[in-house]
């Protein structure tokens, strides 16, 4: 009878023991349900003025830690309520296509984003429709030849950027057309000789101001 007992009681704390045991390990979530819970969702977000009209709607990416990256488009409107910006976004970096524009509907600035490796044009415009700059640029960071004119399409400036600074030869022309002076940029500053013209045309030669 005590070896009955004493079988019986070793068997209870053989199967106490392995109940402890499978209590204390770790849960085993399956793959698929880890990673479920681990992706993002989709949300759309909105911000606004202080009276409460809606200033921003953009799309964004969602983690279950409470992480967020802007993904999809983004729409910015004006006290007035008209729309002003529409800006693109893949996982918190701009992608596509980003357009500006100014309050009575006319087009103010249009570039793309393609990576660093692509040089894409990038426009500006007068409220009056005219084109006011234009040039390639990087990621947003001008590069390459650019140029800019008056809201009456008048050439006021000629020459090249270099990681979004000026570089190299550049030409300024006056309201009427008439050169105003050319010189050398060097990483965003002037430098060397330049030269000024007078309003006849005559040019005076003189160092960097």
């Amino acid at each position: 009878m005590a070896t009955l007992r004493s079988s019986v009681a070793v068997l209870v704390l053989a199967f106490a023991g392995a109940g402890c045991r499978s209590d204390l390990e770790p849960s085993r979530v399956p793959d698929n349900v880890r990673r479920r819970n681990s992706e993002p969702t989709q949300v759309e977000r909105k911000l606004y003025y202080g009276d409460q009209r809606v200033r921003t709607v953009y799309q964004a990416l969602q983690w279950p830690d409470g992480r967020e990256k802007r993904h999809g488009k983004e729409l910015e409107y004006d006290e007035a309520g008209h729309l002003i910006a529409e800006r693109h976004f893949r996982e918190g970096e701009p992608t596509g296509n980003w357009t500006r524009w100014w309050g009575n509907g006319t087009k103010r600035l249009e570039l793309q984003y393609r990576g660093p490796e692509v040089a894409t044009t990038m426009s500006w415009w007068h409220a009056n429709g005219q084109v006011a700059e234009q040039g390639l640029a990087r990621d947003a960071l001008r590069e390459g030849e650019w140029s800019s004119w008056s809201e009456d399409g008048v050439l006021l400036e000629q020459g090249a950027y270099a990681n979004g600074l000026r570089s190299g030869r550049w030409r300024f022309w006056r309201a009427d057309g008439t050169l105003k002076e050319e010189g050398d940029f060097v990483s965003g500053r002037r430098g060397g000789t330049w030269t000024f013209y007078d309003e006849a045309g005559v040019p005076v030669r003189s160092p960097h101001p």
